[in-house]
């Protein structure tokens, strides 16, 4: 099917309706001719048809283009510079803002060379559609990116970004060693396992939200990381390195009060500081805040009363006559039975049951703990 004037017309006008402005310029003289009028720049009453396009262009610049994007702008408006450019291929682009009324727009800027040679078109897109887009997929990218290192339940990083960090610490290392100043301090929850085989996951995920705030209050100014289901690590630097000292010794009083007042979760804490002359990188200074984690549990276990069933066993060696006879096993089994059935209801408050005829009693480890009571 041929094509006539009118119908090429009909294509070229159609076609061009993509662009904001189009111009057909000589590329000797600078004449031009508007052939598609500027809607973004329409405010500038730029004139239809002038003799040099690339000084009008040169000198409207300041008044629309954003100043970081100036320069570059003025030197691409050069018929120099154009030919330049058309002589490696026939169209270049770039891309710059445009200040309208205080708002930025994205365009993109082209000029393409016409088959004889003699004439280039230069035009105005508008692509702030195309930057919003790529903006929104960064966003999604980052955000995907954020939650692929961060714990669902707490908020704070996880294993994976601790392992990236760790990498990280290990290169610096490498470089400036003897620089390096840090600590690592390891937490682990107490009696984790025992909260949720007795009250429910549901309770065993609250103390960890509670003993990921405490940590991430104590060190306010360093990364902390959840490395496991009831493990937290915080690399000290800077302002918490230098009193990690006071730092430590708060977050263990707040976790003896938990314990004490049954106010929240006790944690075991550990904290190993870097030693350029004997830690190769940062895992050693791991192993060693481990190793004082699990030292520090082990003081705290031997500090609380174990709780014993044990009954008495009558008056020892050079008591007198008068000492309570031991309480025969069917009734201590009543005794027991009925302590049971209160410590159940009593939520790990605190219980106190005795048999007066026989001076026998049983309590609660909460009584054992806050008030320092043997067993019964």
């Amino acid at each position: 099917m041929g094509i006539d004037q009118t119908s090429f017309n009909q294509i070229a006008t159609t076609l061009a309706r993509f662009y904001d402005s189009l111009y057909y310029v000589d590329i000797e003289t600078g004449g031009f001719t508007e052939f598609v009028p500027p809607r973004i720049l329409k405010g500038l009453s730029i004139p239809p048809m002038g003799l040099d396009f690339f000084a009008l262009a040169r000198e409207n610049a300041p008044l629309y283009v954003h100043p970081n994007d100036l320069e570059r702008i003025q030197r691409l408006h050069n018929r120099n510079e154009v030919i330049k450019h058309l002589s490696v291929s026939d169209s270049y682009s770039t891309g710059l803002r445009l200040v309208i009324n205080g708002a930025i727009t994205h365009v993109r800027q082209v000029y393409m060379l016409c088959d004889d040679r003699q004439h280039v078109i230069c035009c105005m897109e508008n692509v702030e559609h195309e930057y919003l887009e790529k903006e929104e997929h960064k966003d999604t990218g980052k955000s995907a990116e954020r939650l692929a290192r961060m714990d669902e339940l707490t908020g704070v990083k996880n294993k994976h970004a601790f392992e990236e960090f760790s990498e990280d610490m290990d290169s610096k290392i490498i470089t400036n060693r003897r620089n390096m100043e840090f600590a690592i301090v390891m937490c682990d929850i107490n009696d984790l396992k025992l909260t949720n085989d007795s009250k429910g996951h549901s309770f065993g995920d609250e103390a960890i939200q509670q003993a990921s705030r405490m940590i991430c209050t104590t060190f306010k100014h360093s990364p902390v990381f959840r490395i496991g289901g009831d493990e937290f690590v915080a690399v000290l630097s800077d302002g918490d390195y230098q009193i990690r000292d006071q730092l430590i010794e708060a977050l263990r009083e707040e976790s003896r009060v938990n314990g004490l007042m049954h106010s929240g979760p006790t944690l075991a804490s550990g904290i190993a500081i870097y030693d350029p002359d004997r830690d190769g990188g940062i895992s050693s200074v791991f192993e060693k805040a481990e190793q004082q984690m699990h030292e520090n549990k082990e003081r705290m276990k031997k500090k609380t009363s174990s709780f014993s069933l044990k009954s008495s066993v009558g008056a020892s060696a050079g008591a007198s006559n008068d000492a309570p006879k031991a309480i025969p096993g069917d009734r201590k089994k009543r005794l027991d039975g009925i302590f049971a059935s209160l410590f159940t209801v009593s939520d790990g408050g605190y219980l106190y049951l005795n048999d007066l005829r026989y001076d026998f009693s049983r309590w609660s480890l909460a009584m054992v703990d806050d008030f320092g009571l043997g067993s019964e």
